[in-house]
């Protein structure tokens, strides 16, 4: 695992790749694929749901809520973005992960552990780079995936 320093520098410092029409298709079929993976029923809100409120809901009711606000994305629609988010905290609970730097790496590697090699800079930018980002300056970044 690089340091939460270098991986946040890189992607503050990255430019904005878009992945190739052969590359959406493909994040898009192993999203789908994870979705239905989720034992667990996954309930919207447009609330903002932290991971402590995220993990008592879980607990009390083996239901995954998951936050629709802000859901704007430049690279996946509304329902891919909800989506991912939703396979992102399962993967936390699943592999029983934390929500700090070692836990969003390992989440990262979980999910890359489950997709498609072609797919893996974007889930290492979705997932850790951006985490990371938002840890080392204590606010979340303007979202953009980095190849690096």
């Amino acid at each position: 695992m690089i340091s939460v320093k270098s991986a946040a520098e890189a992607y503050l410092n990255g430019n904005h790749q878009q992945p190739t029409e052969l590359e959406l298709i493909i994040f898009s079929d192993w999203l789908k694929r994870e979705f239905l993976k989720i034992q667990a029923i996954v309930r919207f809100t447009p609330s903002e749901v932290d991971p402590a409120q995220m993990l008592a809901r879980f607990q009390a009711t083996g239901q995954l809520l998951i936050s629709s606000a802000h859901n704007d994305s430049i690279w996946l629609t509304g329902s891919q973005n909800v989506q991912f988010r939703a396979v992102h905290d399962f993967h936390h609970l699943r592999y029983g992960l934390t929500f700090g730097a070692e836990g969003e790496y390992m989440a990262f590697e979980a999910a890359a552990s489950e997709a498609p090699s072609e797919i893996h800079w974007i889930l290492r930018s979705e997932i850790w780079l951006q985490a990371a980002a938002a840890i080392h300056t204590g606010l979340f970044q303007p979202q953009k995936l980095v190849n690096c």
